[in-house]
């Protein structure tokens, strides 16, 4: 297992990022990273990328179902990855890398598929981060992104608005420091699907499919690089 940089003991907000998601999400984020896994296809062999990978959860995902698959967690915090060793021990396909979302300190053409869960809207430049991802995958190789949607049918936004309203945020006032608040600003934690699609073909890759889940609260894009 790979040791990151990490510096520290974690501190106890840190499980924080998957809880807040799973409230967001009303609990289908499990079922949805599945179904991300699924649109990798063959996995035997394949050398996985997860960006942002947190506390492990997709990486491990991924791991658990290819025993020959060699993946890598990348993440800019090493507290997290540091948790996401600890969650990882006995599994020998997974290692954590530490690596700004500008410059993932990887080779490039290094992984046959990258894959993004609920991260796009935080990064501070989505453009370099996808850039980033083109970079380090093979010619051909899939870029995988899960996310929450932003919705534009005003019964579905006002339903989803609402389930943050009463779920999340009282999570957050109550246990949580305002780091997190601005982490899960409803704002940046929504992304327009076909603005993200739009975005992956001016930056080198053919979109393959865009697959929405929860009536339009959450997606998937499948894409290729060029």
């Amino acid at each position: 297992m790979a040791e990151t940089d990490g510096r520290g003991d974690y501190s106890p907000h840190q499980d924080a990022i998957s809880q807040l998601i799973s409230f967001a999400t009303l609990g289908y984020d499990k079922r949805w990273r599945s179904r991300l896994v699924d649109e990798i296809g063959q996995l035997d062999g394949l050398k996985v990328a997860d960006i942002a990978t947190g506390s492990g959860t997709t990486a491990l995902m991924i791991a658990s179902r290819c025993k020959s698959c060699d993946v890598t967690g990348i993440d800019f915090d090493g507290q997290l990855l540091q948790m996401a060793k600890a969650r990882s021990r006995g599994v020998k396909n997974v290692t954590y890398l530490l690596g700004g979302m500008d410059y993932f300190k990887t080779g490039d053409g290094e992984f046959d598929a990258a894959v993004s869960s609920f991260t796009i809207g935080n990064f501070n430049d989505p453009v370099k981060a996808i850039e980033e991802m083109h970079r380090i995958l093979k010619p051909g190789g899939k870029l995988l992104i899960l996310d929450i949607n932003r919705l534009h049918n005003s019964v579905l936004r006002s339903f989803w608005n609402l389930n943050y309203s009463l779920r999340v945020v009282p999570y957050l006032n109550a246990s949580r420091p305002s780091e997190f608040n601005s982490f899960f600003d409803i704002r940046k934690i929504q992304v327009d699907k076909d603005n993200l699609a739009d975005m992956l073909k001016t930056l080198g890759f053919d979109v393959e499919k865009v697959r929405k889940m929860g009536w339009g609260a959450a997606f998937i894009i499948v894409a290729t690089k060029r």
